[in-house]
């Protein structure tokens, strides 16, 4: 499996949880901020590297910059799971504002709707909200040849 991650939480935990097991299997932005970066990067993996499974872990902010990028995988039919941390927001960020008692501003996103988003790509799409949940998703995820789309619900 090849795993590409964006500037998100889960991504930040990823690092302890996933282990790359192989060369050019850990696709990781560190330490430069870029939102948006992990679906063009699985996109990259997959025409790279067909035979693989990809996993691009995203967060509800991160996810916006390049959302339109869906379209691309889905076109290739590209063998991408992607997984969808969504805490309504820029929740690094909005915790930062909130460690120094600032007000929140531009922090929190409530205005879309990313699982008919990733449908109207021609995603599959899912929701999940609990950790059975998750595992069952990403097991069915891992075994379609098609595009793939897990939120993940917090």
């Amino acid at each position: 499996m090849i795993v590409a991650l964006d500037s998100t939480q889960l991504a930040y935990s990823a690092h302890w949880w996933l282990p790359a097991t192989q060369p050019r299997s850990w696709l990781a932005p560190y330490g430069l901020g870029t939102l948006g970066c992990a679906l063009p990067m699985a996109i990259g993996a997959a025409v790279a590297a067909p035979e693989r499974p990809i996993l691009a872990i995203v967060g509800d902010g991160g996810w916006l910059f390049t959302l339109s990028e869906m379209a691309v995988a889905n076109d290739l039919q590209q063998r991408i799971t992607f997984l969808l941390w969504d805490n309504t927001g820029y929740a690094q960020i909005r915790e930062s504002f909130d460690d120094v008692d600032a007000a929140r501003t531009g922090v929190d996103i409530s205005s879309h709707d990313p699982t008919a988003i990733a449908r109207g790509f021609g995603w599959e799409a899912i929701e999940v909200t609990t950790p059975p949940q998750l595992k069952e998703a990403l097991g069915s995820a891992f075994a379609s040849n098609a595009p793939r789309f897990i939120r993940v619900r917090l």
